[in-house]
């Protein structure tokens, strides 16, 4: 992947695995963003097809760099990244010999905002293919117990920043009750309240928490902030 970038020429890079598509529109969509979109990284939503080529959801949705401590914020055909990225000295870190994308994605994201485009230009056969980061017999928890502590320990500065932005704790409370941690979510929820008390999510989530932690009393008094 290193050969590739130093040796392309074009003022916009897009990675293509074998076996995923690009829809004809794919680059003209991202090259015309505006506004919010407009940044060094753009990204679509790209369709997840399953080995019988059945569209089974979409993968790429608009929100912010912490959702890298937990999962991709996009697929790799459905990014597109500015040349000035790597001339500023993004590569691909040999370390990783799988999730090795999104340790290039997290590189990226420490230098620039990414934005979203709303739409879909693409396809990700997450099936398919051996990187163990995709769905069904492309899921492999040993690549995944293997290199994310890599990457996290890697960008943990920079995770640490992400993390304390009350978006991102607001992700994670939500993350954590949809998981079941019912302690955690409450941990990051009540402080994302100290960081924006107002905020109607962070009220909300936060009174779901306490709630399904019996707290009622305190859940009964967030949502009625919501309302």
């Amino acid at each position: 992947a290193n050969l590739a970038l130093d040796h392309a020429q074009g003022e916009w890079l897009n990675f293509l695995d074998d076996d995923d598509e690009f829809f004809p529109e794919h680059i003209q969509t991202l090259l015309e963003a505006r506004g919010a979109a407009a940044q060094r990284v753009r990204y679509s939503r790209a369709e997840v097809r399953d080995p019988d080529g059945n569209t089974v959801g979409t993968s790429g949705r608009a929100g912010f760099h912490a959702q890298l401590y937990f999962q991709a914020r996009s697929s790799c055909a459905g990014t597109i990244y500015h040349r000035s990225l790597i001339d500023e000295g993004a590569r691909f870190d040999p370390e990783f010999l799988l999730m090795e994308d999104r340790d290039f994605m997290v590189n990226c994201a420490s230098r620039t905002p990414f934005g979203f485009v709303d739409a879909t230009t693409c396809v990700w056969h997450a099936y398919v293919g051996e990187s163990g980061t995709g769905h069904g017999g492309n899921e492999n928890a040993e690549v995944r117990d293997r290199y994310l502590p890599m990457l996290r320990r890697k960008w943990a500065s920079v995770f640490d920043a992400w993390l304390a932005e009350p978006q991102a704790l607001i992700f994670l409370g939500q993350h954590e009750l949809r998981e079941g941690n019912t302690a955690a979510a409450t941990r990051y929820l009540e402080e994302a309240l100290l960081r924006a008390p107002g905020d109607v999510n962070a009220l909300n989530l936060c009174g779901m928490a306490h709630f399904h932690a019996d707290n009622l009393e305190r859940a009964e008094h967030l949502v009625a902030q919501a309302l």
